[in-house]
Parts: structure tokens; sequence; C-alpha cells
């Protein structure tokens, strides 16, 4: 199994990641034509996802979705490839935050910061340019490989520019060894969570769904500044990156309104461009007990959302 690892990383996914982006996706269509078209890959679960959470558009709105999504998902496979070797100015260059001095400013005020994303356009770039945007002592969060010899290569790949990666149960280590510095802490946060009875239910794309609590619990413990990362494809190949501050005092929120507020932002970009959204996770997973309390959004959720909003539409 070793050398197994050995020869696919250095003798394919390495070399691989060396080629020229046109050349990946040529590869990329390829595996589209074979993998999708040919094998189905995962075509049940991402119908069955985009009919429940989709149900305003026509089957054939539905198709060309799904074949969009299925296009994207594999160009992402090769910019995740690409991850492996490209330089910082080009990752740049493809991976544009259009105010990334938004976590400076917080820095130079002395605030620590959490940050939020979801699975939608490019979520790879991003997290690899985390660290660039500040003075941070900066951090994602990950959820470690069971191959120690491809998890440790994946971390080397997320961390050749600053990052440091973290499993969930080593995030309040850092925080510990952090408290008397400046930190920003990353999360992805719209993956189903492990446990249906720890997850904030609430309605999400118009299902009920469960939420991993991670971000409000550690905002709230430690009253950081929390900034959601929105993602979009400008063309292929091209993606541009606006950060939200969502709150300075997550303290003064009450309870559920910052998960609430996360989750509602989230599903306002999906609804735009549903195709780049992850649509073959197994999202809906979960299902709530019957004496589940799926929590209706407050009027404070509600206020904040319509004022993110204006912000983002004035723009």
């Amino acid at each position: 199994m070793i050398i197994l690892n050995y020869l696919l990383y250095y003798g394919i996914i390495l070399p691989l990641s060396w080629l020229p982006m046109r050349v990946l996706y040529a590869l990329s269509d390829v595996c589209y034509y074979i993998i999708y078209k040919g094998f189905k890959y995962r075509v049940h679960v991402v119908q069955n996802n985009m009919k429940r959470a989709l149900p305003h558009l026509s089957d054939q709105e539905l198709q060309d979705t799904q074949d969009k999504f299925y296009s994207h998902l594999f160009d992402m496979i090769v910019e995740s490839i690409k991850n492996f070797s490209i330089s910082k100015s080009e990752l740049q260059k493809r991976c544009k935050a259009t105010n990334g001095e938004l976590f400076q400013e917080l820095a130079n005020e002395g605030k620590s910061m959490l940050g939020i994303t979801g699975h939608y356009a490019n979520w790879e770039w991003p997290a690899t340019l985390y660290a660039t945007h500040s003075t941070h002592k900066s951090y994602g969060i990950f959820i470690p490989l069971k191959n120690k010899f491809w998890n440790q290569k994946v971390i080397q790949s997320r961390s050749r520019f600053g990052v440091g990666l973290l499993a969930p149960l080593d995030v309040p280590v850092a925080y510990e060894q952090n408290k008397n510095g400046l930190m920003s802490c990353g999360f992805i946060m719209d993956q189903s969570p492990g446990s249906k009875t720890k997850a904030y239910w609430l309605t999400f794309m118009g299902q009920p769904t469960a939420v991993a609590f991670g971000v409000e619990r550690y905002a709230n413990l430690h009253n950081h500044s929390v900034v959601q990362a929105v993602v979009r494809k400008v063309k292929r190949g091209y993606y541009e990156v606006t950060f939200y501050k969502l709150t300075d005092d997550p303290n003064s929120l009450p309870y559920g309104v910052l998960t609430q507020l996360h989750s509602r932002l989230n599903e306002y970009f999906i609804l735009q461009q549903p195709a780049y959204w992850l649509w073959s996770h197994k999202r809906w997973k979960l299902t709530p007990k019957a004496d589940t309390i799926i929590n209706a959004d407050t009027e404070l959720t509600t206020q904040l959302f319509t004022k993110l909003v204006a912000q983002i539409e004035n723009k």
C-alpha cells in the first residue's frame, strides 16, 4: 500500500499538477463524459438533492443545472490537483480577494476572527490563501484522512502559504496557545454534521437541515469577529472571493442567530448560481426525530440578513 501511494502521488498526481491549466481542463472534459455520462457517478444523489431543494426549476432547467454541476465538479477536481504545485502568484491571480483588507483591518483593531465558507464554487484555493490576507495566526479546520500518507500530502498542499491545518479535536488547543495573540480560524460549515443530537436544526434550501454549531460555539466562547467568505466563479479557472462581516460581537446575539445568518447567506448565493454547490454530497442524510425542534429564523436574523443583502446588491 505504501509503494502504491508513492507511485500514485509521485508518478501521477504531482506530475499532473505541473501541467498547464488548459491541459488539466481538457482532462476535466474527458472525466465529464466518462465518469458522469458513462458511469453516472452519484447521479441519483444529485438528482434527489436538486429536486428537493430547487422545486421552482423545470425538468429541463434541472437537467441543465445538473450538467453544469458535473462540468464544474471535474474542474474543481483538477484545480485541487493543481493546488499541489501552483505558485502563490498564479493562485492569487486566479483566486482574487475583492476586499481582503478586511482581515488586516480587524488585526489592526486587535480583533481575532472566525472565517466561514461553504462548499461552493471553489473552497480549496481560497483556503490555501487564507493566511495571506492578514497578520493573524491563521488556521483551517479539516477532517483528517484515514490514510496517513495522503493526509500528509493534503496538509502540505493546503498549508504552503502559511495556514495551519487543525483537526476538530485540536481546535481548543490552538485557542489556548493563541489566547494572548491574534488568530483567525476558518471553518467550512455547510456539510452534514456527524451527530443529529448535537446539531442545530433549521430550514435550509427548503429542507429541515442539521447544521454544525461549531462556529457559533467558538464565536461566543471567545467573542471573536465572524466573517463569511463568498466565492464567485468568474469564468473557468478564475474566482473572486468577497468577505462579509457578520458581527464583531457574537456575545450580543441571541442563541442561534449567527448560525441562522451564515446559513441564510450561504443559501442566498447558492440560489443565484445553484450549479456551483456540492450537490453530490448527501447533505440531508440526517433526518429530524419527531420531537426535534426546527428553529425558525428570528426577527433579528431577518433584519441582519436583509441588511447584508442590501449591502451585496448595492455593490
